[in-house]
């Protein structure tokens, strides 16, 4: 008899959800995932957030857990963690264009659109 095991996302590297989400909702292209793997060494992911990612994974993608990723993953933290990069790194054109979308994908309540 076979057993389900919920996956769990681990926070060592940048998991394939969180480049998807940033290349197609903020549409910011990453094809060597160099900006994603800064950010997410920089998010500091909530409990939360990582069990949403594997939920995800473990539900081939349904909607209802996309949706919960989403509020798991608040843009607000996601600012902070392109700060860290900047100071860390200095800020480039790509990261420039990660800020901007964001901008363009919150509400004044630091909601996504």
């Amino acid at each position: 008899m076979k057993h389900h095991q919920t996956r769990r996302a681990t926070k060592q590297t940048c998991p394939l959800l969180f480049w998807q989400f940033v290349e197609l909702y903020l549409g910011v292209p990453d094809p060597k995932h160099r900006l994603c793997d800064q950010l997410w060494r920089k998010l500091y992911p909530s409990a939360l957030l990582l069990f949403r990612i594997a939920q995800v994974h473990d539900t081939n993608a349904r909607p209802d857990t996309i949706k919960a990723f989403g509020e798991a993953m608040r843009p607000t933290e996601l600012m902070a963690a392109c700060e860290r990069v900047v100071q860390a790194q200095g800020r480039t054109r790509q990261l420039i264009e990660l800020e901007d979308s964001l901008l363009e994908h919150m509400t004044a309540d630091n909601a996504w659109v």
